[in-house]
């Protein structure tokens, strides 16, 4: 095999977090049992995951990321 593997994603995001929001965070994404980056893509994809609406966890997300005008979406 070898080589370079086939990468499709290419983009990077960083997003400043307070301590709360990074612990509430990765609470929600233990509860799901995804990676943080596989649980931030079915936020995105509007999946449902662990028994949160897609709607509800997007609205939450949101809030965190817009809180303080920091959030970056690039």
């Amino acid at each position: 095999m070898g080589g370079k593997p086939n990468r499709t994603r290419r983009h990077q995001v960083l997003v400043r977090l307070t301590e709360d929001e990074y612990t509430m965070l990765m609470n929600q994404v233990k509860r799901s049992g995804l990676s943080r980056e596989e649980y931030l893509r079915s936020l995105i994809n509007k999946k449902k995951v662990s028994g949160y609406s897609a709607e509800f966890l997007q609205t939450r997300i949101e809030k965190i990321i817009t809180k303080d005008g920091n959030g970056l979406w690039q």
